[in-house]
Parts: structure tokens; sequence; C-alpha cells
């Protein structure tokens, strides 16, 4: 029988197939050992570096990782994820890349496109950086790349679907939406004492009141200053806790100083990745306020997975519309809180509405954990990407594949 009349399933268990991903993560891992029993390889592109936490994660990971992977060794360069051991790609007759601004999909898409393989993109972005000179320059390039060298696209939820429609022209039966996932906290934060240890810490400085927690990074596109603002406007009964730290810290201490609201916003520091289900828990509202910060390199939360994850534990959750993850997650006042970017006024309303009503609140958390686990999860991701494969297949079977490069 000729490989192409062998059917699509038999075909794709056939084809070296590669997975091309910076490094892996405890929140990616499921994915991957889902595509490895389908006979997937795995290049990560990037080193975490030892003795940080995502550093210790990935070699935990890598060392109970059963599926054949090559872990790359980067370049002293000004840019990630470039190495010599990038040839080894060649080997492969499909290729999925990681991020359509990467160094592994902007060198290697076209030769391996005129060599005759298979090309697909996984793709977390939904806004192209314009503004930011470096993107703006590589644009034609990307635009040349994404529509003539790629088969197939799994874009990570529906915004990054739609950029990929309306920003490149890609038509739908090319895009297969793997919606972000990560991990489902209700088995994590066991320990009894560890619990204790943060709810008293937490209650000591709420005294009494309803706890609003903010739990990332604090850099200037998650937006914990309008956040602040916001609790400006409503009742005292409120309070904020911020669990995290970061360069924009200064200037959010001194909102809050300069606001009066020092007894109401509490800055907790860094907590452990495994201790974040405590502060979860801990809280009665959790708030996700990013903004676009256009001039940025990240200029916007692409999805933001502690939407994810509160809403595992059925925590009800408010973030703003430059939140990914609130276009497939959030049906305002239904399983979270819609509120418009950098707009303290529509952000302090949304807030209000929870903390007006405790049976509300405990309702909308658990709508949110009932449409999570029905949308992100992970055979779903796999699927995507198995349809995707799929379909790269079946049009190259076609000798006047629309995208071919000549």
């Amino acid at each position: 029988m000729a490989e192409a009349e062998k059917p699509l399933s038999q075909r794709s268990a056939a084809l070296r197939k590669v997975f091309v991903h910076p490094a892996i993560r405890d929140y990616r891992a499921a994915i991957f050992h889902k595509l490895g029993k389908a006979g997937f390889h795995f290049f990560f592109s990037f080193i975490n570096p030892s003795g940080t936490h995502a550093g210790e994660n990935t070699r935990q990971e890598l060392e109970r990782f059963p599926y054949p992977y090559f872990q790359a060794r980067e370049l002293r360069a000004p840019v990630h994820n470039i190495s010599f051991d990038l040839i080894r790609i060649f080997r492969y007759d499909l290729v999925i890349f990681s991020c359509l601004t990467s160094v592994p999909f902007l060198l290697l898409a076209t030769p391996l496109k005129l060599l005759g393989k298979r090309v697909l993109l996984f793709d977390e972005t939904w806004r192209y950086q314009y503004e930011v000179g470096r993107y703006r320059r590589l644009l034609p390039v990307v635009r040349f790349l994404v529509r003539r060298c790629v088969d197939a696209f799994v874009p990570a939820g529906s915004m990054a679907a739609a950029m990929f429609e309306n920003d490149f022209g890609i038509p739908k039966s090319r895009l297969f939406i793997a919606y972000n996932t990560t991990l489902d906290l209700t088995g994590a934060g066991t320990s009894t004492e560890k619990a204790a240890q943060v709810r008293e810490r937490i209650s000591s400085a709420a005294q009494g009141r309803t706890v609003i927690l903010y739990l990332a990074r604090i850099v200037q596109y998650k937006g914990l200053d309008v956040l602040i603002s916001a609790l400006a406007l409503l009742p005292d009964e409120a309070c904020l806790i911020v669990v995290g730290s970061g360069p924009f810290q200064e200037e959010c201490e001194s909102l809050v100083e300069k606001l009066g609201l020092g007894h109401q916003v509490h800055f907790l520091g860094d907590c452990l990745t495994e201790d974040v289900a405590y502060y979860y828990r801990a809280a009665d509202i959790f708030v996700l306020p990013s903004r676009f910060v256009l001039t940025d390199p990240v200029n916007c939360e692409s999805w933001g997975f502690t939407v994810n994850e509160a809403m595992s534990l059925g925590i009800p959750v408010v973030a703003t519309d430059a939140v990914g993850a609130a276009h497939d997650l959030i049906r305002d006042g239904e399983t979270g809180m819609l509120a418009r970017e950098n707009d303290a006024e529509s952000l302090a309303n949304k807030l209000r509405f929870l903390l007006e009503d405790s049976e509300r609140r405990e309702k909308i958390g658990a709508n949110g954990r009932k449409w999570l686990m029905e949308r992100c999860i992970y055979e779903q991701n796999a699927g995507a990407i198995l349809s995707a494969v799929e379909y790269a297949l079946e049009r190259g079977s076609h000798p006047h594949c629309p995208n071919a490069l000549t």
C-alpha cells in the first residue's frame, strides 16, 4: 500500500514527530506525557537556571519523564533558545514549534518546509507586539513563516486563535484550539499545620475583613496599582493581601501610603509554588488585574494560569479583559467577573458585586470550577494537537498544498 493510501492514524503513528518547547514544567508535563504515548519526541531549547524553583521543577520532571527527549545546550547569546543542537530537529518528519517569535521557529521553519517536513505552531500569544521595535522589525518574517510554512496551528485559547485569523489571515480550518491547562489544585496543600499558619497570617492582617488576594509578580503589566486604586473606592470591609514581589512593588507601596490604605493592603512577600493552594483557600476573592503595557516586550497577560488555579479551588475570580484566560473561562457574573483593563472603577464595581453577598461568591466560585473542568483539561489539549497533526498529514498528501513555498 502506498504511503498516501494508509489511514491517517497509521501514518501519524509511523511519523517521526518532535515537539520543540523551551522547557518542561509540571503544568505542561501531562500534555507531554500524552503526546509521548502518541510517539512524540521532545526537544527542550532552554535550560532553566539551577538553584531556581523553575530549574528544580524542570529537573524533577525530567528525572521521571519516560519519553525520548533532548536538552539543548544554549549558546551564550543575547537571545534564548539558540544552540547548535537545533540541527537535530532535521531528523524528524513533523515538528511542532512553540511561539511564533521563538528563535527555533524563526530559524528552522523555512528550511524544514523546503525539505518537505510538516510544520506546526503552538502559541498562546493573542496580541502581536507591534509597538515594540524588535518585534515590529520581525513582523515581515513572522508573517511569511506563518502564512507559508505552517501546516496547522494550535492556539492556546480563543483569543490566540482570533489573532491568527484576523492578523495573519489563517482560516479557521487550520486552527485547533488547545485551551491552556494547568494542575488542578484540589489535591494540593494537604498539610493542616501549614494551612493553619497561612490562615493565621492572613487573618491577623485582615482583622475580620473580606480577603481579596493578589498572587503574582509585582510588575507593571499585572496592574496591582489599579487594584489598589479600586480598593480605595470600596467600603472598609475588604482588605487586599499581596503575595509576590517585583520591581513595581515600591511604586505600589507608595500608592498605598498616598491613599491611606495601610490598614487594608498587606504585602506578605513571595511564597513557594507548593504553598500557593494555602493562600487561595484562605482568600474570599482572587483578582488578576492585568492591563496592556504596549511598549513592553510582555504587553498583556497571554493566559494567566493563576485564573485556572483559583478556579480549580472554587475561589471566585475577578480578571480584566487584558487576561487571555478571562475570554475563555469567565462568563461575567456567572463563572467569574470580567472588568475593563486599567479601569479602577470597573474593577471596583466587579469586586463590589462579590463583596455584597457571600452566597453569590460561593455560587460563582462553584460555577467557575465546573466550567474550568469542562474546558481546560489535558485530554482536550492532547486531542487538539493530534487533530492538528492529522490535518497536516492530510494537507501534505495533496500535490497542490496551498501554503507551499513554490
